[in-house]
């Protein structure tokens, strides 16, 4: 065949190559992006439940932000922020295909088109005269030229009008997932236990004020112990009696004021402010102390409860 078909021919066949070669990479980045975004929504939803169950404990909020004190909600924040992380990696790789390799490929595409077709115009003008070498070609190139609109009508356009997505709108859409799953979680009202702790208990000013009322409840109880045991020891029944219902008494007294520090690292809703506390360090001594106090407080009280003379 003439020379000039067969560079149109070999230069179709390059080109073919780039376009199967776009449409193979535009495939990758949509199963990827749908992968990924289908990983994303399903951790919004696991995060919603998380958070209902938080919420089931008191907790409150429509923003994530009010939340991430908890380890399990900031362990799924960190599993979607890393999902993002893979969407980006894939969104840019795919753009730096759509604003390079691809936009030549695709002047390329129409550079060929366009040449052959002139090329088809031109020798249609020679038909009424006698073929020559020159001509014999034509009727492969007019059959090149409509595999190439075959081509341009279907794979080529769908390339062709392919956008890569934003990660900025993905990260809003994310958000926003979370925050409507945030919305579906049912508020519940903090007990009063909760709501006592939360405006007084957590105060670090009253929180030594109660933690130096209980030191000298502690230093009462201790001080009744020692007359019960020297009470034992001098057979003073009525004595002892009276430190037995004076330590039993200050004991109990100290544990009205330990109980809700020794509860509050139970509570998830109340763990999760002290965690978030900038005061955190003075909550958990102030509680370590609290409870060391009361349990040495009752071992003590516990040696004269039963002593008899």
């Amino acid at each position: 065949m003439p020379k000039e078909y067969e560079k149109y021919k070999a230069e179709w066949a390059l080109v073919l190559k780039e376009i199967n070669q776009g449409l193979e990479d535009m495939h990758k980045d949509a199963q990827i992006v749908a992968q990924t975004t289908g990983v994303i929504s399903e951790g919004a939803k696991e995060i919603g439940a998380r958070v209902h169950v938080l919420k089931d404990g008191g907790m409150q909020g429509t923003d994530i932000s009010a939340f991430m004190g908890d380890k399990d909600v900031k362990v799924m924040m960190q599993g979607q922020t890393d999902m993002l992380l893979t969407l980006e990696k894939e969104l840019k790789r795919v753009g730096v295909l759509h604003s390079g390799p691809w936009v030549k490929s695709k002047a390329r595409f129409w550079a060929l088109r366009k040449e052959l077709d002139a090329e088809i115009t031109a020798r249609k003008k020679l038909v009424s005269t006698k073929l020559g070498v020159g001509n014999k070609s034509l009727p492969d190139m007019v059959k090149l030229l409509a595999e190439i609109d075959k081509v341009k009508n279907a794979q080529f356009t769908t390339w062709d009008a392919f956008v890569p997505e934003d990660i900025a709108q993905h990260r809003k859409e994310m958000n926003f997932k979370i925050k409507d799953e945030i919305a579906k979680a049912k508020e519940v009202r903090l007990s009063e236990y909760q709501s006592m702790m939360q405006e007084q208990g957590l105060n670090v000013r009253v929180m030594r004020g109660n933690l130096n009322r209980a030191k000298t409840l502690y230093q009462s109880i201790l001080a009744e112990v020692v007359k019960g045991e020297t009470a034992v020891k001098d057979k003073k029944a009525p004595e002892l009696l009276a430190a037995q219902k004076t330590a039993a008494k200050l004991n109990q007294d100290l544990i009205k004021i330990v109980d809700p520090y020794e509860k509050a690292p139970g509570d998830e809703w109340l763990r999760t402010r002290i965690a978030e506390s900038k005061d955190k360090a003075t909550i958990d001594t102030g509680i370590k102390n609290f409870v060391e106090m009361k349990n040495r407080a009752n071992t003590a009280v516990g040696k004269i409860a039963k002593a008899k003379v």
